[in-house]
């Protein structure tokens, strides 16, 4: 991690992005009649010890959403990837129709769909916690799936061949030959998916889920102040995607391959 922090190609984006952040803050202090109210995080006040936990409170729901929806979308993904690359006709067929369908609706629309049209036609009562989970999964597995048939597809076929002849079955050709290879070249691409599968948990804001958004949307509404607001969500999630950021450089430069 250390050897990450000291390049100097990276210290000159984190200084970029400090210098974003602090001209930011002071342009609160410009020549704009607008008098920043920073006491409401002021750790020393009881007011602003209670709203800092109140934005921080958000982060839990933010990463259950994460969480929950990372892990769905990637076995979506891999078992729609799994349809796509098999020769049955019908598999093929209604993995091409999930990703066309759910890979072309806009997520927000999916998701008031979900949480208010699947009662009506499926019968399915869903929590605002499930809608979004689930909206998510949809919308990102269709993404997914492609990055796991590309990976897959990128493998040698001698490599198959010879795995075949060795007396592998096709489970075990894609377990112990295809796949670890595959996940290697597919980890950048799944990274990314992950940053923007956090991001669209910012959406939760609309069903009322306790993201960070809408933590900052109640307290926005009890002081109206949102510059000050707004500015430490912004700050929130640029920590929480930068020390993600940081894992999925680490875990690259772990699995390189020499």
């Amino acid at each position: 991690m250390q050897k990450i922090y000291g390049d100097p190609q990276t210290r000159k984006k984190y200084l970029l992005l400090l210098s974003c952040v602090v001209l930011l803050l002071l342009a609160g202090c410009g020549k704009v009649k607008y008098s920043p109210a920073w006491y409401l995080f002021t750790p020393i006040s009881p007011g602003g010890r209670k709203n800092i936990v109140l934005m921080l409170s958000g982060l839990k729901w933010t990463l259950l959403v994460t969480i929950a929806a990372l892990i769905g979308t990637q076995i979506v993904g891999f078992i729609v990837a799994l349809m796509r690359l098999t020769k049955n006709k019908l598999f093929n067929g209604i993995a091409a129709i999930y990703l066309e369908l759910f890979r072309n609706i806009p997520l927000f629309a999916l998701l008031f769909a979900v949480y208010y049209v699947s009662p009506i036609l499926l019968g399915l009562s869903l929590s605002a916690f499930q809608a979004l989970v689930l909206s998510i999964v949809l919308n990102e597995s269709a993404f997914v799936c492609e990055i796991y048939r590309a990976g897959i597809e990128s493998i040698s076929h001698g490599h198959i061949e010879a795995a075949r002849s060795l007396g592998m079955s096709s489970w075990q050709t894609m377990k112990r030959i295809v796949f670890p290879q595959a996940a290697r070249r597919m980890l950048p691409a799944l990274a990314n998916n992950a940053i923007v599968l956090t991001k669209d948990t910012a959406l939760g804001a609309g069903l009322a889920v306790g993201v960070l958004d809408q933590k900052a949307l109640f307290l926005d509404t009890l002081n109206y102040r949102p510059f000050e607001i707004y500015t430490f969500l912004l700050l929130e999630y640029l920590f929480l995607l930068l020390l993600l950021s940081q894992c999925v450089r680490w875990i690259e430069k772990k699995t390189v391959i020499a």
